[in-house]
């Protein structure tokens, strides 16, 4: 059983996917879960990394992003808008798409 059970040498990285732009103002959600975060105390960089990736409207480019997320090989990924949901088939296969909360 020796190796079985590995230590973790990252934190957790948290996927963030959305269609929109990556200007604070414009994605509330993302800097809602920060905020929550930061409230529990958690810690950016030191508790969890997160990997934001943005469309910028151009929906052509959420396959390309969900599979450099997954490249990354991120924990989870999540969404803030339906065509990056929709998306998330494309390069992963038969693993289930990321939820939008």
């Amino acid at each position: 059983m020796a190796g079985a059970i590995r230590a973790r040498t990252r934190p957790p990285a948290f996927g963030w996917l959305s269609a929109g732009s990556p200007l604070p103002a414009l994605d509330p959600l993302l800097e809602a879960f920060r905020q929550g975060l930061h409230d529990l105390g958690y810690v950016e960089g030191r508790h969890l990394v997160i990997e934001g990736r943005y469309a910028e409207d151009r929906y052509e480019r959420v396959a390309d992003l969900v599979t450099e997320l997954v490249r990354l090989k991120v924990d989870v990924i999540d969404t803030g808008a339906s065509p990056a949901i929709q998306g998330c088939w494309l390069p992963t296969g038969p693993h289930p798409p990321p939820t939008s909360d």
